[in-house]
Order: C-alpha cells, then structure tokens, then sequence
C-alpha cells in the first residue's frame, strides 16, 4: 500500500472527509492517483530540505495539509489560516487525533490577518488559499517577510495567472529563487517551491 493509500484508509482521514459543508479538498480528495501522489512525495521532499519546526499554511480547507504533515513530521507547529471558519472544527480533529503536529487556525482574509502575524522560526511555508492575483501576492510577501527560508505554492498549473505574483516576488525579493520540483509533471494541480537555499 502506497503513503496517499495508507492515510486515505485512516479513521482520521474519514472524519475530515465527511466535513461536508467544506467542498474543497485538495491534497488527497479531489485529486487523480497522480496527483495527489505527487504532491504528497513533493511535500515530502520539500520537508526534508527545509526541515521545519514551524510552518505556516494559507488556505486549511479540511485540514488535510496538516493531516498530510502529521504522517511526514514531528513535533512540528502548524499556523494555518482561512476564510471558512468551518475549518476549525477540521483543526480540531487532526489536534484531537493524533500528536505530530500542532495546529493553529486563525479564521479571516489573509490580506486582513496576516500582516499581524508575527511568529518567528518558521521554516516552510504551503501558500494555498485565495487564487487571485492580490491575494496569492499578498501570502507570498508575508511568507518573505517572515523570512521563510522555503516557500511553495500550490495550484499554478490550474492557474496560470499565479505567475505573475510569482514573478514579482522573484523579482522584487532576489534571494529568493525557483527550486526544481522534481514531482512536477506529474503533479496537475502544479507546487512549486521558492527558496532562499539555492543548492
């Protein structure tokens, strides 16, 4: 049985699955085998180059990032946020289920609440919220500003607009570079991965 098998067999797994009123998923739900696959071997290998003691996520839908991170990591704090405050009650379960992770949600617009957000030490970053250009900008500048050594965003081959943000951190903030994503041909929704870490 693969990794995205064996999570997608968990009672865990289950009990966000059926959050029904939150009809995006993301990660495991909703995705091609492919997919979903290569997004998880992707945060895997991400993980392991930044290995993080602190992450921030934008966009907690069901949870299933932070789901995803607690078979990955441990011992890991995860500050997550999204407009749905549903997905609390998401975060509540993956805290309640397992101890590999510690979740944090903040419910509001990330143009609202991150500028306030000040935690130190935050290692890795999964950008995966509001799509549209002023919103994915906004994600990235605060992941930069924090200092986050590796940043990925999720879904710019769904949304080829995405590279214009992209394009404006890279160029406005040039420590940071694009990191091959070896996983990304297979992967249609389409991570990429920013870092300040060249090699």
């Amino acid at each position: 049985m693969g990794l995205v098998d064996y999570m997608k067999a968990q009672p865990l797994y289950h009990l966000l699955a059926n959050q029904a009123s939150i009809l995006e998923g993301n990660l495991l739900e909703y995705n091609d085998p492919a997919t979903a696959e290569s997004q998880v071997q992707f945060l895997r290998y991400a993980l392991a180059k930044a290995n993080p003691r602190r992450v921030l996520e934008t966009g907690t839908n069901k949870g299933y990032f932070s789901y995803v991170l607690s078979h990955l990591v441990s011992q890991v704090e995860i500050f997550t946020f999204d407009m749905n405050p549903q997905s609390q009650d998401c975060v509540h379960l993956i805290n309640q289920h397992q101890s590999n992770v510690r979740v944090h949600f903040t419910f509001g617009d990330t143009r609202v609440t991150l500028p306030s957000f000040h935690q130190p030490g935050i290692g890795f970053a999964w950008i995966d919220g509001g799509h549209d250009e002023d919103t994915a900008y906004n994600d990235l500048f605060h992941a930069v500003r924090l200092g986050i050594p590796y940043i990925a965003m999720d879904d710019v081959k769904q949304f080829p607009h995405l590279a214009h943000p992209i394009g404006m951190i890279l160029t406005n903030f040039p420590q940071y570079r694009q990191v091959f994503n070896p996983f990304y041909e297979t992967d249609a929704r389409g991570a990429i991965l920013l870092s300040t870490v060249w090699n």
